[in-house]
């Protein structure tokens, strides 16, 4: 009968530690960590972060929705390509997180129309993910490596 306890137990506790495992949110992650993995691994490392004092310059975004956040451009103005992660307060705050990047890209569309069609193409082919309160806004040759990256962060 002690036997059969035992490996219920710990049978239970097996079961609960697994569980706790594949749920796991990681709702602590840092959006420079995330950022910096991201340019990191898609070869993007001549990219500048924007101090977070010049938010404003960039996205029209009420900074007391958000957690935390994150935004390289490249640094010569030249080309389109920019990684923001966002980390907004709540679920609601992921659409005014998501309307603002809305904006930036057609501000963005408005400085690259006519001037450069590369970079003008990767405006169109953005990617824009979430998970959880998290937003990935990203603009490069590479979304899709991007997107596996940010996903991967919250296994």
């Amino acid at each position: 009968m002690n036997k059969k306890f035992i490996f219920a137990l710990t049978s239970i506790f097996a079961i609960l530690l697994t569980s706790c495992k594949s749920q796991n949110t990681n709702q602590d992650l840092s959006a420079k960590d995330i950022a910096d993995k991201i340019i990191h691994e898609i070869g993007k490392d001549s990219m500048t972060q924007i101090p977070s004092e010049k938010i404003e310059n960039y996205y029209d975004t009420d900074t007391n929705k958000l957690d935390d956040f994150c935004i390289y451009i490249e640094a010569s103005g030249a080309f389109a390509d920019e990684i923001a992660v966002f980390k907004a307060k709540s679920k609601d705050d992921v659409k005014a997180v998501e309307d603002s990047i809305t904006d930036r890209i057609e501000s963005q569309k408005k400085a690259f129309d006519g001037y450069n069609a590369k970079e003008f193409s990767k405006l169109e082919d953005n990617l824009v993910t979430e998970n959880g309160n998290y937003v990935l806004f990203v603009v490069s040759d590479n979304n899709d490596k991007a997107k596996e990256i940010f996903q991967k962060a919250f296994k």
